[in-house]
């Protein structure tokens, strides 16, 4: 479970938590500082707004700063991406990325980046999930079905869901809805106050949380998927090399 926190008041993200529960641990990426988090089991990690090659490493180094954190992972607003910003990331000592959209797809593995990064990508996201069907309308995409949940149960493969807290706490049903709210949540209305009543993100969000408690399953942070990525990634090159001196031998 990760969540990306835009548009949310330090207020109405500590009551998110408190009324959506859900089973393990989350990494949430942060665009702004929400001390109640600091004293939760969850990961903390960056979520800025790349302004320019230029200033790449000074911006986010500032929200690092802001945020109290070191360099972990990283998710950048608009999962914006590519190879310089990678590459700087990698040196500000960053570890892992989660920007790239693999939606609705099957045993996504982590990947191991060029420059050194891993990326970690998103099996669903609720924002594109529900522009999806506007901009890619030939794929016949409906959202917020219920099968997405049932296949992300089926093995024990990477399955990153990534959630916006003020898509939940409105019960976002489409992108329209969505922009015709967002000046008033701009303006500081708090989206508990703007809540959809029928079927919204915010549904399927808590039929996952259900899934997974009958199951009996729990989400884990991010960094403990790339801490695995890597031991496996040693545990190949160690048993490689063995093979090698055996061969030798």
């Amino acid at each position: 479970m990760t969540f990306d926190t835009d548009w949310m008041h330090p207020d109405d993200l500590q009551r998110f938590f408190d009324e959506y529960p859900f089973p393990g641990t989350g990494t949430i990426f942060l665009h702004q500082p929400y001390r109640f988090l600091e004293s939760t089991p969850h990961e903390r990690c960056p979520h800025p707004l790349p302004v320019g090659p230029e200033d790449w490493k000074a911006s986010i180094r500032r929200l690092l700063d802001e945020l109290g954190l070191e360099p972990s992972g990283i998710r950048t607003h608009s999962a914006i991406h590519s190879h310089r910003l990678e590459m700087a990331l990698y040196e500000l000592g960053c570890k892992y990325t989660s920007n790239t959209s693999r939606l609705f797809e099957r045993n996504v593995q982590p990947v191991r980046l060029a420059w050194g990064l891993w990326e970690l990508p998103i099996y669903y996201m609720d924002n594109l999930d529900l522009t999806m069907e506007e901009y890619w309308r030939e794929a016949g995409h409906k959202p917020l079905v219920p099968e997405v949940v049932a296949q992300a149960l089926q093995d024990d493969a990477l399955y990153v869901f990534d959630f916006h807290p003020v898509h939940i706490t409105l019960n976002t049903p489409s992108l329209q809805y969505y922009l015709a709210h967002h000046a008033e949540l701009k303006s500081g209305v708090s989206p508990f106050r703007l809540q959809h009543r029928g079927r919204g993100v915010g549904s399927l969000f808590k039929e996952l949380c259900a899934a997974m408690g009958a199951a009996g399953l729990a989400s884990v942070a991010l960094r403990q998927v790339w801490a695995s990525a890597t031991d496996r990634l040693a545990s190949v090159r160690s048993d490689a090399k063995r093979w090698e001196e055996k061969a030798r031998g």
